[in-house]
């Protein structure tokens, strides 16, 4: 709350208690700086998908909202978002847009990269762009950054980066977008 200087005692933003064995975890942030809300995506079991939001810098968070219907094939039985945090884009068509990068498994063993986003302040989510795998190249865990010139057309322009994890060792996948993900 004062810049850095100091830092107030850790928090758990979410946590289901008991003893069950369960995972919540890979948290996305993202900030809206039109409204200075931070979202925050994650998963319950790599299986279903949550959004939470701060409206005072992370000193509280909103009761979790399901969005797995909105964001995940019926395909898919396994699902990260992130890692790491998404971006809101600043130039093009789809300036505004929140963008997590996120990245599946599919019931036949493919793993695969794909957009979650929200063109309504975090509202709503929904599924944007999927890559799956090709050329040897099976993506993971993906990254994405909005690149300075706008598309052909007027599109914002993302470049999505992810691991490697298939027969291709030691590289990494690219992909681009020219239509906000």
């Amino acid at each position: 709350t004062n810049n850095g200087a100091t830092w107030l005692p850790m928090a758990v933003v979410q946590e289901e208690g008991g003893s069950a064995s369960i995972t919540v975890g890979n948290p996305a942030p993202v900030v809206d700086e039109t409204t200075g809300s931070i979202h925050l995506l994650f998963c319950r079991n790599n299986d279903r998908v949550f959004h939470t939001v701060s409206t005072n810098d992370g000193i509280t968070w909103s009761a979790r909202t399901e969005i797995t219907a909105n964001v995940k094939l019926s395909s898919w039985v396994w699902y990260a978002t992130g890692p790491g945090h998404g971006v809101q884009l600043k130039r093009g068509a789809q300036a505004g847009r929140l963008v997590v990068s996120s990245d599946h498994n599919t019931t036949n063993g493919v793993n695969g990269a794909h957009v979650v986003y929200s063109d309504n302040h975090g509202a709503t989510w929904q599924l944007g762009a999927i890559n799956g795998s090709s050329g040897g190249v099976n993506p993971n865990e993906t990254l994405c950054v909005e690149l300075v010139t706008t598309a052909p057309g007027g599109g914002s322009r993302i470049y999505f980066n992810s691991r490697e994890s298939g027969s291709a060792s030691g590289t990494r996948g690219e992909a681009w977008s020219t239509n906000g993900g």
